[in-house]
């Protein structure tokens, strides 16, 4: 089977909401239970939630040391937690490593890149 063929069977499509900020904002579920809105990013990689919805989520388990980071905004220190399942409507992506942040877009809890689905496009 051909990799187009191996895409069309896995094709899905994820509903999203488009702010008034012009951020495409999809709701995604931590490991089955935590449900959270993230921000579509394309120079992100991975996953990062601010500081403030980690503080509510019950099922993210948080390291004990926080890590030096550095991005476009700066450097500075935090903490991950390591093989969490997100799912983003019917797709499921497991092992996933979330960072903490300090922000995020307006109306979201974090952010994501588009390399949580590169096994899904060609």
């Amino acid at each position: 089977m051909g990799a187009a063929e191996t895409w069309k069977n896995r094709a899905d499509t994820i509903p999203f909401r488009l702010t008034s900020y012009n951020n495409i904002v999809i709701d995604a579920i931590i490991i089955e239970r935590d449900t959270v809105s993230l921000m579509f990013h394309t120079a992100s990689s991975g996953i990062t939630l601010t500081e403030k919805t980690a503080e509510r989520l019950r099922t993210v388990q948080w390291q004990d040391s926080a890590t030096d980071v550095t991005s476009w905004g700066g450097s500075g220190k935090s903490v991950n937690s390591i093989y969490n399942k997100i799912q983003f409507g019917k797709i499921v992506v497991d092992s996933v490593m979330i960072w903490q942040n300090q922000r995020s877009g307006h109306f979201t809890d974090g952010k994501f890149g588009p390399d949580l689905f590169e096994s899904y496009y060609i």
